[in-house]
């Protein structure tokens, strides 16, 4: 007996199986570029969040994004393919000799997908208002669901008519587990290969900064102990979570036991930035309280200075240990021009192309402060983010 089999040349069955391998395998390539998406934007978010990396992995930015542009547009070539090719004439013809009827297939509402789209697209330009333009957004968003769940039902029809033929063709149907769960496999191990390198990487470079961070405290808080000059803090490796701060108390002897110095020690093991408290007497008069500032300011930033060069650390920027003697005149005017109960105010300086930065700032309280225990104080604080010396 002889088998419809027989009406079909082999470049007719081809055609077949090859719609066939489309319709199935254009779903893996969809599922393949929003997996590998998620897969990198989690391994982003571990290494910028969780590992507290703060370069951005241009590599593996590059390669996601490349990977899942190149499964969109996998997809989007078998969709269509299979598509046109299935409306064309040579599929017809496979149709009518294995007396076969294509099914409808439900793509009449593309084009409500696409308009809805271009609307929500033209609202959310056009509109003025922040409403207007959150609703354009939510247009969009709806409108690329929908479509989406339009490609993935256009699919399956195409699929089954395919498979429907086939069968009664009495053509084998084709096994596409394998090759769909290989492209989904495939696209996650690409990921991890590239990003598995930068997670290693980061925690190496971790431990390296929690080693150098740890020695550079340890270095001045053993050098201010060394000389009986009382400290406050805790350790990094104690510390978690906060940015590493030694306070320094150096006037305990002569009875000041509240300016003090804050030295804050950067996760690379940097000294970035250095406050200087200065406290001030307000039933003194300011003359008395300028010259204060004046003879403290200097001394406590030589202090500073003679513990990093004693431990050779590592520093953003030798201006942290300098006084700005314009920026300190300047203060003085206002702090003169000012009684102590006229309210906060301050002045600084700023070096952006180093992000370098200078504040004075002082705090001051009501004539009618209940408070007995309250002081009033002037802080210097100094900060550079971007080093500018290299050890």
């Amino acid at each position: 007996m002889e088998t419809k089999t027989s009406i079909l040349n082999a470049s007719e069955q081809k055609r077949l199986r090859r719609y066939y391998y489309c319709t199935k395998l254009a779903g893996a390539a969809l599922g393949a570029s929003l997996i590998s998406g998620f897969y990198m934007l989690f391994l982003v978010f571990v290494d910028d969040v969780f590992l507290g990396n703060e370069t951005p992995y241009v590599l593996g930015f590059c390669v996601g994004i490349g990977m899942m542009l190149l499964f969109v547009i996998a997809f989007l070539f078998m969709l269509l393919a299979s598509r046109f090719g299935m409306a064309g004439k040579k599929y017809e013809a496979i149709l009518k000799k294995v007396e076969a009827h294509q099914k409808k297939l439900d793509d009449e509402y593309f084009a409500a997908g696409l308009g809805g789209q271009m609307a929500g697209g033209l609202i959310e330009s056009t509109s003025d208002s922040e409403g207007g333009k959150k609703v354009g957004k939510a247009i969009e968003a709806i409108s690329s669901a929908f479509l989406l769940f339009l490609s993935l039902k256009l699919l399956r029809g195409m699929s089954e008519d395919v498979a429907e033929v086939m069968r009664s063709a009495g053509m084998e149907i084709p096994r596409t587990k394998k090759f769909s769960t290989g492209i989904i496999v495939s696209s996650i191990l690409i990921v991890l290969i590239v990003f598995i390198p930068e997670l290693v990487d980061t925690c190496q470079t971790n431990r390296r900064n929690e080693a150098a961070c740890s020695a550079t405290w340890h270095s001045l808080d053993d050098y201010f102990r060394a000389r009986d000059i009382r400290v406050s803090g805790y350790p990094p490796e104690d510390n978690r979570g906060f940015q590493p701060r030694l306070s320094v108390y150096p006037y305990d002897e002569v009875g000041d036991k509240d300016s003090c110095i804050s030295i804050n020690v950067s996760d690379s093991g940097r000294i970035e930035s250095v406050d200087y408290y200065v406290y001030l007497d307000e039933n003194k008069e300011k003359e008395e309280n300028v010259r204060k500032m004046k003879d403290m300011l200097p001394d406590m930033c030589q202090t500073v200075s003679q513990a990093v060069q004693a431990g050779n650390l590592s520093v953003t920027d030798p201006r942290l240990f300098e006084v700005e003697d314009d920026l300190l005149d300047e203060f003085i005017q206002q702090f003169n021009a000012r009684s102590y109960y006229d309210g906060p105010f301050d002045a600084h300086k700023i070096d952006a192309y180093a992000d370098y930065y200078v504040n004075i700032s002082i705090w001051t309280y009501k004539e009618n402060e209940d408070d007995e225990n309250h002081t009033l104080s002037i802080c210097y604080y100094t900060s550079c983010l971007n080093p500018r010396t290299e050890d």
